[in-house]
């Protein structure tokens, strides 16, 4: 029963992870959702004049007096069981809080790592791209220099320069630089605030010798 795996899981005298938090609560949740369809379904009638239960009617009409008694424990174990799991998921939901917490406050030396990582990796995708562009460039001006020649020649022969193919152009388009970059975090208004937030420390400034 999920009451009694929380009930132990809440008595460990180490946490929890968060994650393992979060799988109890949702196993809790959907025990509750599922005890409520059932206590509605064999419920008695209620002094304030509320329905009796529609399994509760069939059997209170076909039924013995045996299985009548046997509805009443049923009910009563679940009302039992709703009230409980409706604590143990008041609890889990706080100390989800807590680990989520404590994860996030342990965690963070690692993100800065793993950006640190990424940003190595940016810079060197950053040297790799300029290289290439100067590749690029390279070649263009090769092939006007030989443009130069091939037109002399094509007109000395009778022949016409082959044309580059259309696909070209849409190739050194997308190496343009994006007009997107302007609202990325990292090249946007306010990046330097919005960093410093996110960082949790402050540019630091750079000093000029007198």
């Amino acid at each position: 029963m999920i009451t009694k795996q929380i009930a132990a899981a809440l008595q460990q005298p180490e946490p929890l992870t968060a994650s393992q938090y979060a799988e109890l609560n949702q196993q809790a949740s959907q025990r509750f959702l599922d005890v409520e369809a059932r206590l509605n379904t064999i419920r008695p009638a209620s002094t304030k004049g509320g329905s009796v239960g529609p399994e509760r009617h069939r059997i209170l009409i076909t039924g013995s007096v045996k299985e009548v008694q046997a509805l009443d424990e049923e009910y009563a174990d679940l009302k039992v069981e709703s009230e409980q799991l409706r604590a143990q998921r008041n609890e889990l939901s706080v100390r989800l809080r807590a680990a989520k917490g404590r994860e996030a406050l342990d965690g963070m030396p690692g993100q800065y790592d793993d950006l640190a990582s990424l940003l190595r990796k940016a810079a060197k995708a950053r040297a790799a791209y300029a290289a290439a562009l100067r590749d690029i460039e390279a070649s263009l001006l090769e092939i006007e220099r030989t443009r130069v020649d091939a037109n002399r020649a094509g007109l000395e022969v009778g022949r016409q320069v082959a044309a580059a193919p259309a696909s070209l152009y849409s190739q050194l388009d997308a190496l343009r630089p994006s007009d997107d970059l302007s609202s990325h975090l990292l090249f946007g208004r306010h990046s330097d605030e919005r960093l410093d937030m996110i960082l949790g420390t402050r540019r630091p400034r750079t000093t000029t010798a007198a």
